[in-house]
């Protein structure tokens, strides 16, 4: 971004800005492309955790009307639910917080690349307003 506006040093500071601010959004966008991926991943995991666990709770109650009377077979599929179900909400966590992180470091590369141009187009401003004085 920056190089794009030493480049185009020769224009006024309002066009210097503009171009400078076309390249951070461009990049800005490239940062965050992935982010998506992660954001699903962030949605979906609990959400087959929940599918886990309704399908174990159907096998253990499947398994009630064939197997009266023994209580060890309804506790595989108890099981099942619950290791299903914590699965999906750990990794759930997991990728929340490698989302979280990314978006903060991302937001914080961004911040810089704006407080950049704004420097490098003030200093345009004053260098113009002296060239005209």
């Amino acid at each position: 971004m920056l190089s794009r506006g030493l480049d185009n040093i020769h224009f006024d500071a309002c066009d210097l800005e503009s171009a400078m601010a076309n390249v951070a959004a461009q990049s800005a966008a490239k940062l965050r492309e992935k982010l998506g991926y992660l954001d699903t991943i962030v949605t979906l995991s609990p959400l087959l955790g929940l599918l886990g666990t309704v399908v174990g709770m159907i096998s253990s109650f499947s398994i009630m009307n064939v197997k009266t009377g023994q209580p060890q077979a309804i506790t595989g599929g108890v099981g099942e639910a619950l290791v299903a179900t914590a699965t999906g909400l750990c990794v759930a966590v997991a990728a929340l917080i490698v989302h979280t992180y990314y978006s903060h470091w991302l937001d914080s590369i961004i911040t810089g690349m704006e407080e950049c141009s704004t420097v490098l187009a003030e200093a345009k401003r004053r260098s113009d307003r002296r060239e005209t004085a």
